[in-house]
């Protein structure tokens, strides 16, 4: 809300730069104009033209169009996003043929943030229109969340940049029975099945899940999985505290001196830094022996990929692509 009406009893602003515009108007003195037959005839006008209409046209456009006084200014405010999408079940699902004009969806299905949001302003808005609920039944899931950090993994976070064309990519296309590496689990794959070549043509949504099977089952992998998420929790509690400095922006962004006072551990890792920087999703990931095991972060000096986001020693290394890595030229250069 705008500081400049907080105070006001009927304050219809919301201000953001993204949203269905408030169908609100101001006279010359800044007195809100707001009736439903405004508003019918902004969404009439708005049907039928578009939704630029609303940018495109001036005030003295809307004024006119609209019958209201010389003077008149509109604002970009915008309505809350929750009635915005509320009201589905009038904008979307009433108009829908095979439904016969009907607003009840057979299901809603979202996750459990939803009962605040989504569920709730559908429910309220149909109610008042209707006086029935929008659904006939509401499905909630809940939230991938990250081993250590316990935090919810979102497809907006930093190592999501880069391919996105729909088809599986990198281990999508392997077959079951291949062998697994360290990285195989959720989150340190992401960055492979968005920024390596696609893998089969079809899309991923016409793909079947392998079948479970129990003689690939690797016990020895499985301990080595242990040792290195803990070494992935030893780089969270390093990196947080300078995410929180500002002297990094994320994780990517950090250059992680793993200091190692297992040396058998230390040997078995020699040779395997890139390996280790994808599954701890880093850039510049430097080994060291010591008296104890932790982790220092300082910002790395390594040039930044723009298409996968890593830091990598090979971007630029292309003339032809200044500013990517090695492997993003692999993939986007055409034979």
């Amino acid at each position: 809300m705008s500081q400049n009406c907080k105070d006001t009893p009927t304050c219809p602003r919301h201000q953001r730069t993204w949203g269905v515009p408030l169908p609100v108007f101001y006279e010359a003195d800044g007195k809100p104009i707001l009736s439903a037959e405004n508003a019918r005839k902004v969404a009439d006008l708005v049907e039928k033209h578009g939704t630029n209409l609303w940018f495109e046209k001036s005030d003295a456009d809307w004024a006119q169009m609209l019958g209201l006084p010389d003077g008149t200014t509109w604002r970009n405010d915008t309505l809350d996003v929750w009635i915005d999408s509320g009201v589905s079940h009038t904008a979307v699902t009433a108009k829908r043929p095979e439904l016969a004009g009907s607003s009840v969806a057979d299901v809603y299905i979202e996750a459990t943030d939803q009962h605040r949001g989504w569920f709730q302003s559908s429910l309220m808005t149909s109610v008042a229109l209707y006086g029935k609920a929008p659904y006939k039944t509401v499905i909630t899931h809940g939230f991938v969340v990250d081993a250590d950090t316990k935090k919810k993994v979102s497809k907006s976070d930093q190592t999501d940049a880069g391919q996105a064309d729909g088809t599986p990519a990198g281990n999508a296309a392997a077959k079951p029975n291949e062998k697994q590496k360290e990285k195989d689990y959720v989150k340190p794959t992401k960055t492979e099945h968005y920024c390596e070549k696609s893998g089969k043509k079809t899309s991923v949504h016409l793909e079947l899940f392998p079948e479970a099977d129990a003689a690939l089952r690797d016990t020895a992998l499985e301990a080595q999985v242990d040792e290195l998420l803990k070494l992935r929790g030893v780089i969270a509690q390093a990196i947080e505290p300078a995410r929180q400095a500002k002297e990094i922006g994320n994780a990517l962004e950090g250059a992680v001196t793993l200091q190692l006072a297992d040396e058998k551990l230390l040997a078995t890792l020699h040779g395997r830094t890139e390996e280790l920087e994808e599954l701890f999703i880093l850039s510049d990931l430097p080994l060291t022996a010591g008296g104890e095991t932790n982790a220092k972060v300082v910002r790395t000096e390594r040039a930044k990929c723009a298409r996968c986001w890593r830091h990598r020693v090979t971007v630029g290394a292309d003339p032809a692509q200044p500013e990517l890595c090695d492997r993003c030229t692999a993939v986007v250069t055409v034979s």
